[in-house]
């Protein structure tokens, strides 16, 4: 069956002169796509092979060679662990090893090749050859249906390499998300929680070279780390008396079919959202939507009253627009810093160059500093108006918020992160007041990571970070190297009042007293 909305122009078109229309798909996991209206066709409802339910339970069809259950044994919901096995057992446990003496396939009376089944070589035990679990041994298969079965370790690997994953906050719970990158199945995605700090997830394949061991694969937050996704998360060996969760696979073409959202635009290409991963789907007026439209202006500079102590800019230092990201300074210094090419070694957003490092350290400060060892005592706590670059290169009127102001803004306002803000591929977050009166009203913060040493952070697959970093005008007094800072992290969903080296360049954005 297939349903459509048809988009005509009176909705979707914008008049000469008048506002642009846009849709928004709010997805389940807080965040948002905005869509230009006049570069939509329509949006049709559909059936979908993409996902559905086998025996009863979820699926999602990533394009690969198996079906991935979209959450674990034990569960019917993919932002909780389901249950606990040992390999080769399908009685769930709530241990995270199991003794040998209860282990299925383990013979203790003979210590040197204790082995009984699963087992290549006579050193570990009776040998049988087999090296994948075979279905009354496989806790998908017992437990769900013969549909369904543990994936091997080829078909996690082929997960890994074909889909590209992030790390994502769903409901407060961290996970790790797959989105396929197979032709027609882009913007299906599959999750993995680890809400005690990792969960490791079982195979139905033997260890080659130990069979003692068993392959299994992890979540975990792989991209504080410097190694490969494949290293991180797997497939690696484990002891097949410890318990890991399950997540089923299936090759079934006996299922049940889940609805789909599609939008199709006028460029003959189309977007496609499964419908559970929609939360929200609506129109909106850019010239009514707050995110764009400025409540006044000071030296022509909008800025939009969110209900606060002060008024705030409607974009960056160094933007022309909301979804600018602009310029990257370092606090208290009015310039985006750039490189001393007379020298071999990174200078820019360094101590090396930093306006009140005496030194080339931070260790040796000509201004703002409290402390008669770190550098030249004038208990400054605020950027004066002459180090404030929301003030030089706009006009006096304008500063950098302080620390208690910025806080007020992440108090006060609800945050929604977005990959592609209005269209435009910039990310960020909307945030929308929520004080009486005021929450039609929101600013958008584009995301620009920070720079330090001429380095911008990178994720896993070396592409560059682009969370939000924005500077408050105020000192860090416990530690003067330091200056106030807030960051929003898409994985963690929220924004963190933090602080930063001062040579560091962030992104600043302006605030003007009422």
């Amino acid at each position: 069956m297939k349903k459509e909305i048809l988009l005509c122009g009176a909705l979707m078109l914008s008049l000469a002169g008048q506002a642009e229309s846009f849709m928004r798909v709010e997805l389940a996991d807080g965040t948002f796509v905005d869509y230009k209206g006049d570069n939509i066709k329509n949006v049709t409802f559909e059936t979908t092979d993409k996902s559905g339910t086998i025996q009863g339970k979820k699926y999602v069809d990533l394009g690969l060679s198996v079906k991935w259950a979209a959450y674990d044994v034990g569960s019917d919901n993919a932002n909780e662990n389901g249950s606990r096995f040992a390999w080769g057992l399908t009685t769930p446990t709530t241990e995270t090893q199991v003794p040998w003496s209860e282990y299925k396939y383990f013979d203790e009376e003979n210590n040197d090749a204790p082995l009984t089944k699963y087992c290549e070589n006579e050193r570990f035990g009776k040998v049988d050859s087999l090296n994948v679990l075979e279905a009354i041994d496989d806790a998908a298969s017992v437990l769900w249906g013969d549909e369904w079965r543990m994936p091997t370790k080829a078909e996690v690997a082929e997960l890994i390499r074909v889909c590209h994953a992030t790390v994502v906050r769903n409901n407060g719970v961290l996970a790790n998300r797959f989105t396929s990158d197979e032709a027609g199945y882009e913007n299906v995605a599959l999750t993995f929680p680890y809400s005690s700090g990792l969960s490791n997830y079982w195979t139905s394949s033997l260890y080659e070279t130990n069979s003692i061991l068993a392959y299994y694969y992890q979540m975990v937050d792989f991209t504080s780390g410097s190694s490969t996704i494949e290293s991180e998360i797997g497939p690696k060996g484990m002891g097949r008396g410890g318990t890991a969760f399950v997540r089923a696979v299936s090759t079934s073409e006996n299922v049940k079919k889940d609805s789909t959202v599609v939008i199709h635009l006028n460029n003959g290409k189309a977007v496609e959202y499964l419908s559970d991963q929609v939360k929200n789907l609506f129109f909106f007026d850019s010239e009514a939507s707050s995110a764009d439209k400025e409540t006044g202006s000071l030296d022509d500079y909008g800025y939009v009253d969110l209900g606060l102590s002060v008024l705030w800019a409607t974009h960056n230092v160094g933007a022309a627009t909301p979804a600018g990201r602009g310029g990257l300074y370092a606090w208290g210094e009015t310039e985006e810093e750039k490189k001393d090419t007379s020298v071999a070694f990174a200078t820019a957003y360094s101590p090396y160059l930093y306006k009140f490092s005496m030194d080339s350290t931070m260790f040796s400060l000509s201004k703002y500093c409290n402390v008669d060892t770190a550098g030249v005592v004038d208990n400054l706590t605020t950027l004066e108006a002459e180090d404030d670059a929301a003030s030089v290169n706009w006009a006096p009127k304008w500063r950098m918020p302080t620390r208690e102001e910025m806080s007020e803004l992440v108090e006060n306002c609800t945050a929604l992160y977005t990959d592609n803000y209005m269209d435009s591929g910039v990310s960020g977050v909307l945030m929308t007041s929520k004080v009486q009166g005021y929450t039609d009203r929101s600013i958008f913060l584009p995301g620009n990571c920070f720079i330090q040493y001429e380095y911008v952070a990178t994720d896993a697959d070396g592409k560059r970070c682009y969370n939000p970093y924005y500077w408050t005008s105020s000192l860090y007094e416990a530690d003067c190297k330091f200056a106030w800072m807030v960051t929003f992290h898409d994985i963690e969903g929220e924004w963190n009042v933090a602080t930063l080296i001062r040579n560091c360049g962030a992104s600043i954005r302006p605030v003007a007293d009422k």
